[in-house]
């Protein structure tokens, strides 16, 4: 079974949600990124909380999409998880603000992954 990106960003905000992910930004960016479609960013409490949130989104996608890779360097406080169309961007709290991706990414389209979320509840 295969997920199409939309339902892979929808999936990750749900996961993020229920996991208590803290200030979940969902960034449209098709026609402003070569490399992925959307970015999934949210802030993790604290490192065990980012490798759950982490551990979370591996396991729903297990078989259902492939990963590129997760990219995760202790100190850095960033962790990345490649699913090509899409990349979840988990922060700790006080390196969010320091990597700064929206102000980077500010042309970048924010979705309201709330909306997303109650579309599918609908279906």
């Amino acid at each position: 079974m295969s997920l199409d990106t939309l339902d892979c960003v929808k999936a990750c905000c749900q996961i993020l949600e229920d996991k208590k992910a803290m200030d979940i930004t969902v960034l449209d960016m098709r026609g402003k990124s070569n490399i992925t479609d959307y970015f999934v960013i949210a802030t993790a409490m604290a490192e065990p909380h980012l490798k759950a949130l982490n551990n979370s989104i591996q396991r729903e996608f297990k078989g259902k999409v492939d990963l590129l890779g997760v990219d995760y360097v202790l100190e850095s406080g960033w962790l990345v998880l490649d699913g090509f169309d899409f990349m979840v961007h988990l922060f700790l709290l006080d390196k969010r603000e320091e990597y700064g991706l929206e102000q980077l990414w500010r042309d970048a389209k924010p979705l309201d992954w709330r909306a997303l979320l109650d579309d599918t509840e609908g279906a």
